[in-house]
């Protein structure tokens, strides 16, 4: 957090009911920032769909699934499959 402050991108605060907790908030400048992230990614990930086959989007939709459904799972539950 120490850099991140140093860079301009975090704002910390201690919190004023708890001085144990200290309070990190992102900057206007990382808001923008993120925001151009993003931007790129999406545009990346469209291009990178793009030049995958229907056949091919199916399969990674299908595997998707199946990942989110597994991260939904209780950990008890995966223990005794």
């Amino acid at each position: 957090a120490d850099r991140l402050v140093r860079l301009g991108l975090i704002q910390r605060d201690r919190d004023t009911t708890d001085r144990r907790l200290v309070l990190l908030q992102l900057d206007p400048r990382a808001v923008r920032l993120m925001g151009k992230i993003e931007s790129r990614s999406r545009v990346r990930m469209r291009k990178a769909l793009g030049r995958m086959s229907p056949h091919e989007r199916a399969a990674l939709v299908t595997s998707l699934e199946a990942f989110i459904r597994i991260l939904g799972e209780s950990p008890a539950r995966r223990l005794t499959a």
